[in-house]
């Protein structure tokens, strides 16, 4: 069952028509329906109203910010913060992309009254409060931003969507429901259990390298020092408290962050790393290398 988002687009006209343009163009080449001012019939119905219905219908909310407020409510608050505060009492997902710069648009469409100034600085304070925006400074750059945010909304948040008026759900299809589900059910525990084994793989992993190494002597360490000071001045493992000595072969452990060991190792002896890989450092006594190299 293939479905159609609708996408309500919400910005200023004078400053942003090109980039109006851009993203309603990307939204048809995704699949999407894009809804906004240009959609809008001509109806008797009070403007604000009719938004709010068409807000209503939409599964994700684009909010682009430029260099100018825009026309006012009755209310004194412009149709396009309205609109912005209406979608998030909705729950609706909002994509913001927040100009970058707002003082480098034209003079002839930035508003020209300080106090809509003062209105467009709260506005973009408010939409940049709480959730992650991106800023932009060319159509271009916008276009990229909202096509890869608007694929990780649908992804991370899908919503109800639309289906063709003749879909019908007859029970060859309610058959392939139920048979996903059962899939998806197997899968979820296969991953579960996957990860359980990982957790046992790596605990192995790890008393394993703990067994075939050993705390490194001062004269050890200091071997590695002399034996490389031609080519490094390496300050860990001076100071390190967590340095081993290892003269067998072993596997070396995911380790990360402060549990992150240092481990000499001597002539001939051979390091496998897990694919993860980790922080943990390599002094070879062989060429008095680190990490291979």
């Amino acid at each position: 069952m293939k479905k159609k988002y609708s996408v309500f687009i919400s910005s200023t006209f004078i400053d942003l028509e090109d980039e109006r343009e851009t993203i309603r163009k990307l939204v048809i080449d995704m699949g999407y329906i894009p809804l906004g001012m240009e959609s809008f019939p001509a109806t008797n119905e009070e403007q604000f109203g009719y938004i709010q219905k068409v807000i209503d219908d939409s599964d994700y909310y684009i909010l682009v910010i430029g260099g100018r407020y825009g026309s006012l409510t009755t209310d004194g608050i412009s149709f396009t913060e309205k609109e912005y505060d209406y979608a998030i009492l909705k729950n609706k997902v909002v994509l913001a992309f927040v100009h970058e710069s707002p003082d480098s648009f034209t003079a002839k469409v930035i508003d020209k009254e300080p106090s809509l100034r003062e209105k467009l600085d709260a506005f973009r304070c408010k939409a940049t409060q709480g959730r992650i925006v991106k800023f932009w400074s060319n159509k271009d750059q916008l276009g990229y931003q909202a096509m890869t945010s608007l694929h990780q909304a649908v992804d991370s948040y899908p919503t109800v969507g639309w289906v063709r008026g003749d879909f019908q759900n007859t029970q060859e299809v309610s058959q392939e429901f139920r048979r996903a589900e059962g899939e998806l059910f197997h899968l979820k525990h296969e991953v579960n259990d996957l990860r359980q084994k990982m957790v046992e793989y790596e605990s192995l992993i790890y008393s394993q390298f703990m067994e075939k190494t050993k705390p490194a002597t001062q004269a050890e360490i200091q071997t590695w020092i002399d034996g490389a000071k031609n080519n490094y001045d390496d300050a860990v493992i001076r100071h390190s408290h967590n340095v081993r000595f290892a003269d067998q072969d072993f596997i070396l452990p995911s380790l990360y962050g402060a549990s992150s060991v240092s481990v000499i190792v001597e002539k001939g002896v051979k390091v496998y790393r897990t694919q993860n890989g980790g922080h943990s450092t390599v002094y070879y006594m062989d060429g008095f290398r680190k990490d291979g190299i």
